[in-house]
């Protein structure tokens, strides 16, 4: 009886395995949806030998989702009246964020790597500095 069950069970992740397949190549975004909604509310009364394959044939799913859509989809709706603004690195954030996942040596790395940058900008700024300088001794204004 449990090896009946099994192999139903089988057989049915098959099936839902070739409903997505058809859905993605052939999609009608509502129906897919509703479907994958469906499998998803299904996840838990699949027996457990066979709801690592099913995980897999949703994570799949999102994953064709995301690569089907348009690299900035996301940051579109986040624009105030249509301006939307430059990317800009922000090179210390990154840092700091990777830092907290860092051992102990990983961690000074990029404190001095953090370092460095901050030394680099008040390099920048002491240039700038010089070079406004420079020009209002040599250059007298018109």
């Amino acid at each position: 009886y449990k090896t009946d069950m099994v192999i139903n069970a089988s057989i049915l992740t098959y099936i839902i395995a070739v409903i997505i397949f058809k859905e993605v190549f052939m999609p009608i975004q509502n129906e897919h949806e509703r479907h994958i909604e469906m499998l998803k509310a299904a996840l838990p009364y699949v027996p457990p030998e066979n709801r690592h394959a099913m995980e897999i044939i949703l994570q799949a799913d999102s994953l064709v989702n995301l690569a089907m859509q348009p690299p900035s989809a996301d940051l579109a709706g986040c624009s105030i009246d249509g301006d939307e603004k430059p990317f800009m690195p922000n090179p210390e954030a990154m840092l700091m964020n990777i830092r907290q996942y860092c051992n102990k040596k990983e961690s000074e790395t990029i404190q001095m790597q953090i370092n460095f940058l901050k030394a680099t900008v008040i390099l920048h700024i002491h240039i700038l500095i010089c070079l406004r300088h420079l020009k209002l001794t040599i250059l007298p204004p018109p």
